[in-house]
């Protein structure tokens, strides 16, 4: 016997077997296509017990699939799970956004790495939550909220007004360096010749002879 013939449908028939309504089909490539984007989480903690009023005493660290970076005197950047940061209790987590590209987060912590290292610590003017703005701006193109850094903001204005007032561990690295903003110019009280105060002559004792004798004809003149 040869190969079965196929079956024909008749005009009008009704196909046999289980069918699927087009208006319910997916999209071409719906099925096939996923998007996988990266949340980047600012994970907030309490440095003291406290009932923050326009700002408090934070500490920060940005997690970024499951590590937390964050950075510490000596230590400088460092990485740990997320919320267990040491000596500090967790308070919230904040969804800062998404990181659409893996490259920005390796090339962003080489860079602060180096910015951010142990020894450049401060607690006013290179914290923990700097680190964190600046690596949530590399990364995403945005800063964190402003009352987490601002009791360090307020006192960076104080300590850049009258630095004077500020402990020397507390002012930024550097500082001692730096040329005053005003500068007075540069005076001198006394100029010419003349004797020292320790009694050494600054002039030859022939220039003294001379001027011993002008000032004798003189007294004698404005005698007679």
């Amino acid at each position: 016997t040869g190969p079965a013939s196929p079956t024909r449908r008749r005009r009008g028939a009704q196909p046999v077997g289980p069918q699927v309504s087009e208006d319910v089909m997916p999209p071409t490539g719906a099925w096939s296509q996923t998007t996988t984007r990266t949340v980047v989480t600012l994970n907030v903690y309490d440095l003291v017990e406290q009932t923050p009023i326009l700002g408090g005493f934070f500490h920060t660290g940005v997690e970024i699939r499951g590590i937390e970076y964050s950075f510490a005197s000596g230590a400088g950047v460092y990485e740990c799970g997320p919320k267990q940061a040491d000596g500090a209790k967790f308070r919230e987590s904040i969804e800062m956004g998404f990181l659409e590209e893996e490259a920005r987060l390796s090339s962003t912590l080489a860079r602060l790495r180096e910015e951010f290292h142990g020894d450049s610590y401060n607690v006013l003017f290179k914290n923990c939550n700097d680190f964190s703005d600046a690596l949530c701006r590399g990364v995403l193109g945005k800063g964190i909220p402003a009352y987490i850094n601002r009791f360090a903001w307020w006192g960076r204005q104080a300590g850049r007004c009258c630095k004077c007032l500020l402990p020397p561990q507390l002012r930024p690295a550097g500082s001692e360096a730096r040329e005053p903003l005003l500068q007075r110019p540069a005076f001198t009280a006394f100029a010419g010749q003349g004797a020292s105060l320790g009694g050494s002559s600054a002039a030859s004792a022939a220039e003294l002879r001379e001027l011993r004798l002008k000032s004798a004809e003189q007294r004698q003149a404005s005698a007679v």
